[in-house]
């Protein structure tokens, strides 16, 4: 039953496994997590569920029917890091979903991986944090500024990455962006700073 789960787990982790910033997100880390995958997991839908599934570009990268056919098991919601750090505004405009980590769906303490979607016309940060970060872009386009950097255009297909406490800001126009993330490093929220 949780077979699509599991091949969405594969597929974000062979999305980050040859990035050097991640030196975590490897086989053993992999197995270990695929390993943790309960049979027991119940489908159930959220309030962005809809909205997200309406971004999905089925057609494009195969990310986008895993996440179809997984949708139900992830937990989805406004951006995670808004608690006393976003406002209720941004953090609605970005559903996301922790699929690794220590608040994720599968529990870690070493990563966090997950999904998010940032809807047309947002703007998101400045911002850092401690965590090494790197986003694979699946559907969608977004500008993406990182400090000591011109901003840059970057389409589906395409990575980003941010070192440890490198200040960055992603934007959309029309359309939206939805990525798969990864953080490894030090990946508490202690860390993480905004500007709106």
């Amino acid at each position: 039953m949780t077979e699509s789960l599991k091949n969405l787990i594969n597929e974000l982790f062979n999305l980050f496994m040859n990035n050097e910033l991640h030196s975590v997100v490897n086989d053993q880390k992999k197995t270990s997590i695929l390993d943790k995958v309960e049979d027991s997991l119940e489908w159930h839908e959220s309030e962005f569920t809809k909205n997200i599934s309406e971004h999905l570009n089925l057609g494009g990268h195969r990310l986008n029917r895993l996440i179809l056919e997984s949708m139900g098991y992830l937990a989805w919601g406004g951006a995670s890091a808004r608690i006393g750090r976003m406002s209720e505004k941004l953090g609605d405009q970005m559903p996301m979903c922790e699929i690794i980590g220590p608040v994720g769906l599968i529990k870690d303490k070493d990563l966090r991986m997950g999904l998010v979607l940032q809807l047309p016309n947002v703007i998101y940060g400045p911002r850092w944090h401690e965590a090494k970060e790197t986003f694979f872009i699946f559907s969608g386009e977004g500008e993406f500024w990182k400090e000591g950097e011109q901003s840059f255009k970057k389409n589906a297909g395409e990575y980003v990455n941010h070192t440890s406490f490198q200040k960055h800001r992603s934007v959309t126009y029309s359309k939206s962006v939805f990525s798969a993330w990864v953080w490894s490093g030090s990946i508490g929220y202690e860390t993480y700073g905004l500007s709106e």
